[in-house]
């Protein structure tokens, strides 16, 4: 679930990017850079979230090949 979510939040965030880029009325581009920000923090916070997921995984793997 965490890396379709990934996927969904690098998506989102990089679509508002390139659409603020291309955004001729500056309130609009405003706001989508903001939303790209914010889709960009959240893609970070799952991605940790992932990786410790993985990492405590192969910790408990590599404890229970040792007994």
């Amino acid at each position: 679930m965490l890396l379709t979510q990934t996927e969904a939040l690098s998506y989102a965030w990089h679509l508002a990017k390139v659409t603020g880029e291309n955004e001729p009325q500056p309130e609009r581009a405003r706001a989508l850079a903001g939303v790209s920000e914010d889709m960009k923090n959240l893609y970070q916070d799952v991605f940790v979230l992932l990786l410790s997921k993985t990492e405590l995984t192969a910790m408990h793997d590599v404890k229970t090949q040792k007994q």
